[in-house]
């Protein structure tokens, strides 16, 4: 009876241990990966081929951007370059020489390095400056020489619009009054040949008339 009691205690114990056995197998296996369906997969595929083309697409654009920063930074720190007081730009196949001076016509005038008004200006004028004339470029602007500080002048263009007289013209004085000169010097020398002419025979005069190799003495009256 003991021996029957001991085999039942026995066989207890096994099936305990072997359950316990089992039960620790079960807790190190890891939980089995959830199935997903084909349309779920397609979906999860497309949302991650459309992320990575959203990425790729941004990545782009900020390159551009940075490229066209860095390129348009040049050329504005270029255009927007201060021009420099008394450098001025030259046009010796255009210009034409200009003297005299004269006045600014217009308060608050430009003055500009080269003969563009859509470029930065260099001074602003009063009305009724002095400035003198150094060229023309044109009907519409000239280059003048005007007070840019004590004792000091500097050069730089001007729209003729801005000054008296615009752009001025060549002189023909001198020539005109030497062609003048010239005329009244000619008056005397036309008026004096006339009174340098013989004087016309006098109606009254008894007229002789001489044939060769025979003398006759005038009749008398």
């Amino acid at each position: 009876m003991a021996r029957a009691i001991d085999k039942r205690a026995l066989t207890a114990s096994l099936l305990v241990v072997l359950s316990l056995l089992a039960a620790c197998k079960k807790r190190d296996e890891p939980a089995p990966a959830a199935a997903l369906s084909p349309s779920a997969e397609q979906a999860a595929s497309a949302a991650i081929a459309q992320a990575a083309g959203a990425a790729s697409a941004a990545q782009a654009a900020a390159l551009a951007a940075t490229a066209g920063a860095s390129a348009a930074a040049p050329a504005t720190s270029a255009g927007s370059a201060t021009p420099v007081l008394g450098e001025v730009k030259r046009f010796t196949d255009k210009e034409k020489a200009a003297s005299g001076s004269t006045k600014v016509a217009l308060a608050e005038s430009k003055v500009y390095g080269e003969p563009d008004a859509t470029k930065p200006s260099v001074a602003s004028l009063p009305k009724d400056l002095l400035v003198t004339r150094l060229a023309a470029l044109g009907a519409d602007w000239v280059l003048v020489e005007f007070p840019s500080g004590i004792g000091k002048v500097s050069p730089g263009w001007m729209e003729a619009k801005s000054l008296v007289g615009g752009a001025g013209s060549a002189s023909t004085k001198p020539a005109t009054s030497a062609s003048a000169g010239s005329a009244a010097s000619a008056k005397p020398s036309a008026s004096a040949a006339p009174s340098a002419a013989p004087p016309a025979p006098s109606a009254s005069a008894p007229k002789v008339r001489v044939k060769p190799g025979v003398l006759r003495a005038p009749p008398r009256p």
